[in-house]
């Protein structure tokens, strides 16, 4: 009776140790597809409540953010609307579920403005604040 692995045995352990570390970082660092498609999903549908349609949003993409520790899933979507192109407002869902607008706005060409600055014309009233983990207005 033989009782060493067999070479093909062997193979396949080597391969996924090989293969499941940079699999982890790359989940780390993108995310779940299927999370992040959800996420951009349920974006999109809270726009189309709040009164949007495609023609209304010129480009939206998905954006990672480094700190999870927010309440906030690490996806984000960064939406530029047609009326505002020079403008990127970013959405967040929480983790209870809900979605929401940042209140930071970033400009496309330059730096963040807040809604006081230069009265972007897509802020919420009740957009969330990271910084002190609540909405305003």
């Amino acid at each position: 009776m033989n009782s060493k692995p067999s070479a093909m045995f062997t193979m396949i352990l080597v391969a996924l140790f090989l293969l499941i570390p940079p699999l982890i970082v790359f989940l780390h660092s993108t995310g779940n597809p299927i999370t992040n498609n959800q996420i951009e999903q349920d974006i999109l549908a809270y726009l189309e409540d709040r009164g949007y349609s495609e023609s209304d949003i010129t480009s939206y993409k998905q954006i990672r953010n480094a700190d999870d520790s927010l309440n906030t899933h690490r996806t984000r979507l960064k939406v530029v609307f047609e009326d505002e192109p020079d403008h990127g407002y970013v959405y967040v869902k929480m983790e209870s579920g809900d979605v929401q607008q940042l209140c930071t706005v970033r400009r496309l060409n330059s730096g963040n403005v807040s809604g006081n600055e230069s009265d972007p014309m897509h802020l919420d009233d009740h957009c969330y604040n990271p910084e002190r983990g609540e909405a305003s207005g």
